[in-house]
């Protein structure tokens, strides 16, 4: 089975896990449903399988939803650390489910990390642009300001 089929055919497993492991890793600001943390995913990820399949790591479609999953983590508090985080869950999740595949070849996740990798700095671009937008009480902004991490 490759890469692609997997990810279609585990999808469910895909988005539950991830769910979980954000709320586990404490990157979900408040009280966000399970909707809000699986926001979009279901979309990227086809747009990662369609990347698969044309062996593309810059997907448009993968890019703009995840520059719209970064717009849309700025608007609902979280930091930029969190959503880092969350491609990272996201990556390791897809890992760790296609390690149980011996026919997943090493390509195929080169693939995928250059697609996930891709998608993070577009969210990441996209959720500074945003946080600089959002009132200035919004956690997400304060969590970019120069030497807030040291605060």
């Amino acid at each position: 089975m490759t890469l692609d089929v997997l990810i279609e055919k585990k999808l469910p497993l895909i988005i539950e896990t991830f769910v979980s492991e954000v709320r586990v890793y404490q990157l979900v600001p408040g009280n966000k449903s399970n909707v809000e943390i699986a926001n979009q995913i279901e979309a990227f990820m086809s747009a990662v399988v369609y990347a698969l399949r044309r062996g593309h790591g810059k997907d448009p479609e993968a890019l703009r939803l995840a520059g719209y999953h970064g717009e849309q983590r700025a608007r609902i508090g979280y930091d930029l650390r969190a959503v880092l985080g969350e491609f990272g869950i996201l990556r390791a999740t897809i890992v760790e489910i296609a390690s149980q595949n011996d026919s997943i070849t090493v390509a195929e996740l080169e693939r995928l990390a250059e697609v996930i990798h891709a998608s993070m700095i577009e969210a990441a671009t996209r959720f500074v642009a945003q946080s600089a937008r959002v009132p200035a009480g919004n956690v997400a902004r304060s969590a970019l300001r120069p030497g807030s991490a040291s605060r």
